[in-house]
């Protein structure tokens, strides 16, 4: 018997567990990949395997092809299996071999790219390498990769198609190919503008009773034989704008009919081998084509087994992998995808009205969240959701309807809350588990092994893990998390220590998604362990690195991953680029990240004495060439400099070796009072060495007063205040001296000069706090006797602020000014 269901519906996985058990078969057949025919056994009642799972099936050559077929609890395949194996039946995938289906669409896609010209090949080529690449931007919202991710977009395959079906896909009244949405065709045939409405109180809803379950198989298989039949004829009658569409959806062409025909091989290879009562589990739309009369038509069976002789192949591997009822929505493998999957699980483990538990689960959800939800509130939805049903003449409540009793009753007509109704039971985060035992890669294996030794727990959800490198389990905890990030497989993402000083502390973001296991199984390249592939991969990527700073980011991923071979090689081809290379802006951006690795040996357990050698080295090299590197810099490249030199300056000063720092002050000592040097990079020396003590106040005052002296053009006082206040305004809240100085000079100042230099100097006191600039306010008021002046202005009816008053308050934004304007109008 041929049970079509709907990928995963609830009322579908419902109806056939009680239809399979009405039916007895003698085997069951699915319709699936049958390269993963022996992972079926794993789908048992107290199995390790708990939903939602997928199965992944992949190329052995090219883990980027891939294709995913999901799995939830309410799916109705899952339940068969499930059944299967509990009534210890044979039980079988029968779709077209996914070793065939992946080779002919990349055939397909080869094709149609030969066809493209020269340009449009590139353009091609370029998004199948988007689609593909596991380190793509898109990759956090990549939906489940399957054969049509390998295609070419279909707007771009018919750009320079003919004229006439370019405007007839403009056409706002065209509806989908009847293969394509089935469903919608039958609920617009009912009447109903929303599909999923139709199809969840048609069949997922609804409760089929004991002894007649079969029944609705037997209609929806009647159902879609008028469709298919409808179908037919609309192709047969020449309609364009099914001619349009089937033009985009050529792989189906190409494909959909192959799966029809390898599912009736594998029947009659099942009758063959003496099977009787076979249950056939596949998609609604397929099962018009699986009928006896078809399959024991004259002479199919020899067109059958011609159309698949012969059909290219590719070498696949498959396993089960966790999934994500977030990630059941998206289409993949078979193109099923759901909105709702929590509403789905709800309605598939709730026996009776599911109306009723779903409004408490949200009222206690609601409770949980410290929202407002009484039970008369919950009584009030209950009896708004029957009404809603009644007014709108349906035959059981649905998600719109509760969604709306929930918005009024409970809510207050307040949408934001129901967002995080929507997220939190709508999708519901749930993750799915894989046993140790399933086969795998052995760098998936292996990393498995390590997660439960170290107690990383594969979540869904986002948590913090906070780590002290101090223990070791946490150590080892941070060499894992490093090692994947190399591989690409974002576990963990590391955060941004809040005490820049600390060595042993380490946050990390945990959150696992599905396609990092197809990352693992992407990186098993690289070898066959956790250590063995992150080490090959990085020395791969250090031995093509042409920058040097780039090659000592590596070679502290080397250190923070605790990769022995990989430590040791990164830092011979350090050593090697350091003396070779001229660039001293690369040095320096190299020097900052070297001294953290060196800082990281006590707490690593590693020999940093390897890093502080070329520490030493480079900090050498960078103080004898930076006076040189300074000459005849244009503004832009001045502010680079002036971030590098800060950067460095930063890094030997918490570096344990004081002898460097010593020099490098020694060499922004000249810097600071060198007139030839760029006015930033001056500005900046002047604060560094006023913040290291290295300048007393009467030696910075001095620079100051030079800089910004009127034989200064303004242009160079405003760039010279810009190096020496970027990310300085304490020194003009708490210093008495220099704020004077700044003062005085900002009054000197001409209004046409003024205007010149203010976007220059907003831009400086721009990322200041609002505090930070409320302070500078403040202290400019009371540095003028500015009370006075009000009072003698407001006596002339004159509500001028004093010049000065007027500058800094420009300086500083508007937002600030307009409390202080208030004041002295008042």
């Amino acid at each position: 018997m041929i049970f079509g269901i709907r990928h995963h519906g609830p009322g579908s996985a419902a109806s056939l567990e009680k239809a399979l058990r009405e039916f007895e078969p003698d085997i069951v057949l699915i319709e699936g990949p049958p390269e993963a025919n022996p992972l079926i056994k794993y789908v048992a009642p107290g199995s390790e395997l708990i939903p939602p799972v997928a199965l992944l099936a992949y190329a052995g050559d090219d883990a980027r092809q891939a294709c995913y077929y999901p799995f939830a609890e309410f799916s109705p395949e899952w339940r068969a299996m499930l059944y299967a194996n509990e009534k210890g039946l044979p039980c079988r995938f029968i779709d077209l071999a996914q070793s065939n289906w992946l080779a002919l669409s990349k055939q397909l896609k080869e094709e149609k790219i030969a066809a493209l010209s020269q340009t449009e090949q590139i353009a091609a080529l370029s998004q199948t390498e988007l689609n593909s690449d596991p380190n793509a931007e898109n990759r956090e919202n990549l939906e489940a990769p399957e054969v049509s991710d390998i295609l070419p977009d279909a707007e771009s395959e018919t750009d320079n198609e003919d004229e006439s079906l370019t405007k007839l896909d403009d056409s706002k009244d065209k509806t989908p190919p009847i293969h394509r949405d089935p469903i919608g065709t039958l609920a617009r045939a009912a009447g109903y503008e929303d599909s999923e409405v139709f199809w969840e109180q048609l069949i997922e809803q609804r409760k089929q009773k004991e002894g007649n379950a079969c029944g609705i198989f037997s209609a929806l298989l009647e159902a879609m034989k008028a469709l298919r039949a409808q179908e037919l004829e609309s192709k047969e009658n020449g309609d364009l704008n099914q001619k349009k569409l089937d033009y985009e959806d050529e792989e189906d062409n190409l494909i959909e009919p192959l799966r029809e025909i390898a599912m009736r091989q594998n029947i009659r290879q099942a009758k063959k081998e003496g099977f009787k009562k076979l249950a056939i589990v596949c998609g609604a739309w397929h099962a018009p084509a699986l009928t006896d009369e078809i399959i024991e038509g004259k002479g199919q069976a020899k067109i059958d087994a011609a159309a698949l002789k012969g059909l290219p192949k590719q070498k696949l591997e498959t396993t089960w992998i966790p999934w994500t009822n977030g990630r059941l929505s998206f289409a993949s493998g078979y193109g099923a995808g759901i909105t709702a999957p929590g509403w789905y699980e709800h309605i598939f483990s709730t026996e009776g009205d599911p109306t009723l538990p779903w409004l408490v689960k949200a009222a206690s959800f609601l409770r949980a969240e410290d929202l407002d939800a009484s039970s008369a509130q919950v009584i009030d939805a209950v009896r708004l959701t029957e009404a809603l049903t009644s007014l709108r003449e349906l035959p059981h409540p649905g998600l719109s309807e509760i969604n709306e009793a929930i918005l009024a009753c409970l809510l207050g007509g307040n949408p934001l809350p129901l967002s995080l109704i929507q997220n939190k039971l709508l999708i519901g985060e749930k993750l799915g588990q894989v046993p140790p035992d399933i086969p795998g890669t052995p760098l998936t294996n292996d990393t498995l092994r390590q997660s439960q030794k170290l107690r990383l727990k594969q979540e869904a959800l986002s948590k913090t893990l906070e780590l002290d490198l101090r223990k070791p389990l946490d150590l080892e905890r941070s060499y894992f998390l490093n090692r994947l990030n190399i591989l690409n497989v974002a576990w963990g993402e590391k955060q941004k220590n809040r005490i820049k000083t600390s060595t042993f502390h380490e946050n990390w973001k945990l959150e696992w998604r599905p396609e990092m296991s197809l990352a693992l199984i992407e990186a098993s390249i690289w070898g066959k362990t956790l250590i063995e592939a992150s080490s090959n991969k990085l020395m791969d990527a250090a031995t093509k690195c042409t920058s040097f700073k780039i090659l000592v980011v590596l070679l502290g991923q080397a250190l923070e991953a605790n990769l022995e071979e990989s430590i040791k090689g990164s830092m011979r081809l350090a050593s090697e680029r350091s003396n070779a290379s001229l660039d001293v802006s690369e040095l320096m951006s190299a020097l900052p990240v070297l001294v953290s690795i060196s800082r990281y040996g006590n707490v690593r357990e590693i020999d940093a004495e390897l890093v502080k050698s070329l520490v030493g080295h480079l900090a050498e090299k960078v103080i004898i060439n930076l006076e040189a590197a300074l000459v005849s810099l244009d503004d832009d490249a001045a502010r680079s400099m002036m971030r590098l030199i800060s950067d460095c300056e930063e890094a030997l000063r918490i570096y344990e070796e004081d002898r460097y720092i010593g020099e490098l002050y020694t060499l922004l000592g000249r810097l600071a009072r060198k007139p030839s040097i760029h006015p930033l990079i001056s500005g900046k020396t002047t604060k560094l060495l006023f913040d290291a003590r290295r300048l007393n106040e009467e030696e910075a005052r001095t620079i100051m007063q030079f800089s910004l002296s009127k034989a200064s053009s303004h242009a160079y006082s405003g760039m010279w205040l810009e190096g020496f206040l970027t990310d300085n305004a304490q020194v003009l809240i708490h210093d008495h001296t220099f704020f004077q100085v700044v003062d005085s000079w900002l009054q000197s100042l001409e209004t046409e000069q003024f205007q010149e230099l203010l976007p220059l100097l907003r831009k400086v006191m721009g990322p200041y706090s609002i505090a930070e600039k409320r302070n500078i306010q403040e202290r400019a008021l009371s540095q003028t006797n500015w009370q006075a002046k009000e009072e003698e202005a407001a006596s002339d009816n004159d509500l001028l602020l004093l010049p000065v008053l007027d500058k800094v308050l420009s300086l500083l934004g508007a937002n600030l000014a307009d409390r202080q304007t208030d004041e002295v109008q008042a």
